[in-house]
């Protein structure tokens, strides 16, 4: 039946939008009662949480033997949490950047880890041992953000009980996990119907399908005047995509790279993470002109994709 696919997707659409309420509502209320920063409680648990769809879909892919898509899933999320979910959190709100770390060591990481990717995949091929190169990298980068956060919690401040925030978090990952699944079962299914190769699925819809839960987590936390908290969430799930989920995937098979990637794929994802650390290192805030030219180049990304696919 041709409309159970969209019944699929549009259900998952709304648990998406209840659930981003919830894990951003928990993660405020975690941050304080565990003495950490939204930055840091963006950085690592809810990045961690929201990669969890990524890390599946790519390890599936793996194992069955299309690496094009575990690969095209990764560097197509990056550009969608860039291009979208950052450039939409810049439209609905603050985007004020304050924590000095992310000049001294977030944005570097993910660009160092960005080409790194970039020079690793030149040869065709992410191996094992490069596996475990990268999964070491997530799991250095992740202690060294837990040690060196000073914290602006106060359990005493705490608007929910430590039980309750957890309880949110938890929810709230689970439904944009469970969200994204369905959404990305019925948009796969449509497109397919079209006729849409393996790759371009991999770039966009699975790409975008499992980048919705960093989307809606950071407009959300947006929306909240919560800019540390979205931004943090953007810098580390890209951050944890090139390394833990590429990693973690390549140590239980080696995963291939298709030519075009390397071509193509992999230079926009540099020259856009480029391009959004350049904004932020100069401006030291976003504006609603900086969100609007990343989501503009992100449609263009998606309009050559498309050109590239029914030429």
């Amino acid at each position: 039946m041709m409309w159970m696919p969209w019944l699929t997707l549009i259900g998952g659409l709304i648990l998406l939008v209840w659930a981003s309420d919830w894990l951003v509502d928990g993660a405020i209320a975690l941050a304080s009662h565990l003495g950490l920063s939204p930055l840091v409680v963006g950085l690592t648990v809810v990045a961690y949480g929201t990669s969890l769809p990524e890390f599946v879909v790519s390890l599936l892919a793996a194992m069955n033997g299309v690496g094009d898509i575990a690969v095209g899933n990764v560097v197509g999320r990056n550009i969608a949490h860039l291009g979208l979910a950052w450039g939409a959190a810049l439209l609905v709100g603050t985007g004020l950047i304050t924590e000095a770390s992310v000049y001294r060591r977030e944005l570097p990481a993910v660009l160092l880890a960005s080409v790194g990717f970039y020079v690793l995949g030149l040869d065709g091929e992410f191996t094992r041992l490069e596996g475990v190169v990268l999964l070491t990298a997530a799991l250095v980068y992740t202690v060294m953000a837990l040690r060196s956060d000073s914290g602006t919690g106060d359990e005493d401040t705490a608007e929910m009980s430590l039980g309750k925030a957890s309880g949110l978090l938890i929810l709230g990952i689970a439904g944009l996990v469970v969200g994204a699944d369905f959404m990305v079962d019925g948009a796969v299914l449509i497109a397919r119907g079209y006729g849409v190769d393996e790759r371009i699925i991999g770039l966009t819809i699975i790409a975008l399908g499992t980048s919705l839960p960093e989307v809606a987590a950071t407009v959300t936390a947006a929306r909240k005047n919560e800019g540390a908290l979205a931004l943090g969430n953007i810098l580390g799930s890209c951050l944890f995509n090139l390394t833990f989920v590429i990693g973690g995937a390549s140590i239980f098979t080696p995963l291939t790279v298709h030519d075009t990637s390397n071509a193509f794929d992999i230079p926009v994802m540099l020259g856009i993470t480029l391009f959004s650390a350049a904004l932020i290192y100069r401006f030291k805030h976003g504006s609603r002109w900086h969100g609007g030219v990343l989501m503009l180049g992100y449609v263009v990304f998606l309009g050559m994709l498309a050109r590239q696919t029914f030429n």
